[in-house]
């Protein structure tokens, strides 16, 4: 039996861009494809940039704009956290697949 819950989130940290950008980009788009019905939730306000990394996300990834929401205010891991377990919340999301790295 395949994973397959009607309530998903695809959760994509940002980066500060290059090759780990890319890498989470390239995992999003896999796993957008896999769960057509996830929505992903791109988070990373503007640190090193001047534009926020969910907005690189969605930028990337037009194939998935109309499932993308971006959150352009969390500036650090934590502030990612608390933004992404109240949109969680409000959203009533009860299963999640969190890309990000390993460093």
């Amino acid at each position: 039996e395949q994973f397959n819950p009607s309530s998903l989130a695809i959760i994509a940290f940002g980066a500060s861009g290059g090759d780990v950008l890319q890498a989470r980009i390239e995992a999003v788009r896999e796993f957008a494809a896999l769960y057509p019905q996830a929505t992903i939730l791109a988070t990373g306000g503007a640190l090193e940039t001047d534009r926020a990394e969910g907005d690189l996300m969605l930028e990337a990834l037009p194939e998935y704009a109309d499932r993308i929401v971006v959150d352009r205010l969390a500036r650090d891991t934590i502030g990612n956290c608390l933004a992404i377990s109240e949109w969680l919340l409000e959203n009533d999301i009860g299963n999640i697949f969190s890309l990000t790295s390993t460093f």
